[in-house]
């Protein structure tokens, strides 16, 4: 689980669990580790993973990612679905074929194991990357999921197709406004592949994101399906849909950016938190807080013979690195 679930617009090595086809928007290498912490005793999704993304030119990107998943209820309380919901390690790796600025396709798979067995046939992602110039982009993914877990205990085989769309009315990333629909359908399993009896029906979402320099403000809201439990047994009393918002505050200093969050609505309290760190090849932004004064003043009149020529040259390419965090105040007086 994650505070934000990002289907269309940036892009890094962790849209590999989101949508594949996000990895060509990420360039060069990109690294990604997140964690998540269930802080309700029966909110599911505690668990932490590492992904990698590379850019391999030509149009393709490719990426892999390990997370170890502990989706059980907390505090030993009674799970009625312990079953169907074991400690796991996740096994992913996704390819990307497109222009991460124009259009892509991603394809995804994902491998449940646990001791090295295979709890289930892999999970099948395809995605969906198109933008529209700098102000839009249109995300989509299809997962199939096949049935399987173990004999006594079958997972109904479920495909969930997510579409979003994201705009950017300032034509940068500054601002950046997102909606979409999650809509699922799910087989018994005693049914053949890719028969689906029942339609879990169509959950809207959305979120926005603030960013400046190398500060971001995101939020989320999203509509859930949740379990409602029994009080004494904990059985599962009936099953209904429920709002869930999320907040994260994400910092980037060149290279590398780091991001906590948490979710809300389901429990009384928090639901849960997440934190991340990435590290790309590529500048993500910077963060700094200027100072009331920071210039450099040049004195052409000093500069004699070669020797003050070089010094000054030094120092206009030291400015220069410094971008615009430099102000240079040229006297020309007398030269």
């Amino acid at each position: 689980e994650r505070p934000i679930h990002d289907y269309s617009g940036e892009g890094d090595a962790s849209s590999l669990e989101l949508n594949p086809a996000l990895l060509s928007a990420a360039k060069g290498l990109d690294a990604v580790f997140l964690g998540y912490r269930s802080t309700s005793a029966f909110t599911r999704g505690t668990g932490f993973g590492g992904f990698m993304s590379l850019n391999l030119g030509l149009g393709f990107a490719t990426g892999v990612g390990v997370q170890g998943v502990r989706p059980g209820f907390r505090d030993s309380y009674f799970d009625p679905r312990r079953a169907q919901n074991p400690d796991f390690t996740k096994v992913s790796w996704g390819l990307s074929g497109g222009d991460g600025k124009v259009a892509a396709m991603g394809l995804g798979i994902h491998w449940m194991l646990d001791g090295g067995q295979s709890l289930r046939r892999p999970d099948l992602d395809l995605g969906l990357l198109l933008r529209l110039r700098n102000y839009a982009s249109i995300g989509a993914v299809a997962r199939f999921g096949p049935a399987d877990l173990a004999p006594q205990t079958p997972l109904a085989q479920e495909l969930g197709v997510t579409g979003e769309l994201a705009l950017r009315p300032l034509g940068t990333r500054m601002l950046e406004i997102a909606g979409g629909v999650r809509t699922r359908w799910r087989g018994d399993a005693s049914v053949a592949a890719g028969e689906f009896t029942e339609f879990l029906g169509v959950l809207p979402r959305g979120r926005v994101a603030l960013r400046y320099q190398g500060i971001e403000l995101a939020g989320e809201v999203e509509q859930v399906r949740v379990n409602l439990l029994d009080p004494a047994s904990y059985q599962v009393r009936e099953q209904t849909k429920a709002v869930r918002g999320a907040v994260a505050l994400a910092v980037s200093w060149d290279m590398l950016t780091v991001r906590t969050g948490l979710h809300a609505g389901l429990s009384e309290g928090v639901d849960g938190f997440g934190i991340a760190a990435r590290f790309s090849s590529s500048r993500q932004g910077r963060v700094f807080w200027p100072r009331l004064v920071d210039a450099e003043r040049i004195d052409l009149s000093a500069v004699s013979g070669e020797r003050g020529l070089i010094r000054m040259l030094e120092r206009l390419d030291r400015a220069e690195q410094a971008g615009p965090r430099s102000i240079l105040l040229v006297d020309a007086r007398g030269a």
